[in-house]
């Protein structure tokens, strides 16, 4: 089912009629980003020194309606990157980056308004420069999906799902080897997931991939591992992986962690068969987990970063050449990182530690392009919010 706009509770505002720019071509950043900005390079673009923070855009003053929902979502395109966020002002914006080989910066859309939602949950995927925007819709109680291009800019109608509902970080990702995207949407507390096509299309037929639970999940989604996929949920009570197989045929029984299992984030070990499963509990830490989910259930977790004084959570996950970086907010703005192995022990070479201190800070994302990891966040508060880039290096 496609519509030009998202009705009730979801209003999509046409492309350039209240972008930030209008036009297609490339903008250089803006040089007010601070006296320790980096330079910029002979063809513009902004140089992204190891674990340096660099502001890729100024989003202007801070809404004056009271804060509602910070959030900010990424993905990486064939030109860079877009983030679709949400800044407690009761609509989602879309900024826009171009990266070099060097992993250089350059903004190519400050701040474009994709649509007003006040309380919808929202992921973002893309396959080149075909980027997808999944946002649930509470009040029809379905999904909507909204074609995007590597600007941020509407470049198509909307796709609705009817009876699925969205929620957690990934519920719709990439799968390049099969060139469409997945979608993971909640029926009750079963998850389903299926295949749509550039435009958001469904061409596939909803599985049911995790079912039987007691709690509704608080997120859902599925990536690509091996030759076919690993879907994951977590409730309250625990966080579960399943193994399918291309087909969608299970290839394995659920693997679960019985623990409170806030904002799950999975990744798809590099060089390995395992599975690497992200999540924050109630007391304080994020923790980690991988395995062979085909073969055994998961091993025994372990507390990554945070404790009682010094409270984490929202861990994100990215994979490079490097290993798996996993990123994670700390009490008081902190922002920390470590790279993990395929067992998800952190490596000498990047063991957690803070990167960035701001009270500002309110969201953050971690997203790999080219085997390079990025931490975005949003920083909010006068004189201006803003959006911030950083890249990792062992």
């Amino acid at each position: 089912m496609r519509g030009s706009a998202l009705a009730g509770l979801l209003a999509l505002v046409a492309a350039g009629a209240a972008c930030g720019r209008v036009g297609y071509d490339p903008i250089v950043a803006d040089d007010d980003a601070g006296p320790d900005a980096p330079p910029d390079t002979a063809d513009g673009f902004i140089e992204t020194p190891c674990d340096q923070p660099v502001m890729i855009a100024d989003l202007g003053p801070p809404a004056a309606t009271p804060p509602g929902r910070y959030k900010v979502d990424v993905a990486a395109t064939a030109t860079g990157m877009v983030a679709v966020y949400a800044l407690g002002d009761g609509q989602l914006h879309a900024t826009a980056w171009a990266v070099d080989t060097d992993g250089a910066v350059q903004l190519i859309q400050s701040r474009g308004h994709v649509l007003d939602t006040t309380t919808s949950d929202f992921a973002v995927a893309a396959l080149g420069d075909l980027v997808e925007l999944a946002v649930d819709d509470p009040v029809n109680s379905r999904m909507a999906l909204l074609d995007l291009s590597e600007y941020g800019y509407s470049r198509g109608g909307t796709a609705y799902v009817d009876t699925k509902r969205g929620a957690g970080h990934d519920f719709i990702t990439a799968d390049p080897e099969r060139d469409h995207f997945v979608v993971t949407g909640l029926f009750g507390n079963d998850a389903y997931s299926w295949a749509v096509d550039h435009d958001g299309d469904t061409i596939s037929g909803h599985v049911a991939v995790i079912t039987g639970g007691s709690l509704v999940p608080e997120g859902a989604g599925a990536i690509r591992h091996g030759a076919g996929y690993a879907v994951f949920a977590g409730t309250t009570s625990e966080c579960t992986v399943v193994p399918y197989d291309e087909s969608w045929v299970a290839s394995g029984p659920p693997r679960t962690v019985a623990m409170t299992c806030h904002n799950l984030s999975l990744a798809s070990a590099p060089g390995s068969s395992n599975v690497l499963p992200a999540w924050n509990c109630d007391n304080d830490s994020v923790w980690v987990t991988a395995g062979d989910v085909v073969a055994d259930v998961l091993p025994a977790e372990r507390a990554v970063f945070g404790d009682g004084s010094m409270s984490a959570s929202d861990p994100r996950v990215a994979v490079t050449s490097d290993g798996i970086w996993y990123a994670y907010a700390v009490a008081g703005g902190r922002l920390g990182r470590t790279l993990l192995d395929a067992t998800g022990r952190s490596l000498p070479s990047a063991p957690p530690a803070d990167v960035h201190q701001s009270v500002r800070v309110v969201a953050h994302d971690l997203v790999a392009r080219a085997s390079k990891a990025f931490l975005v966040w949003l920083e909010t508060g006068a004189p201006n919010d803003s959006l911030h880039v950083m890249r990792l290096c062992p």
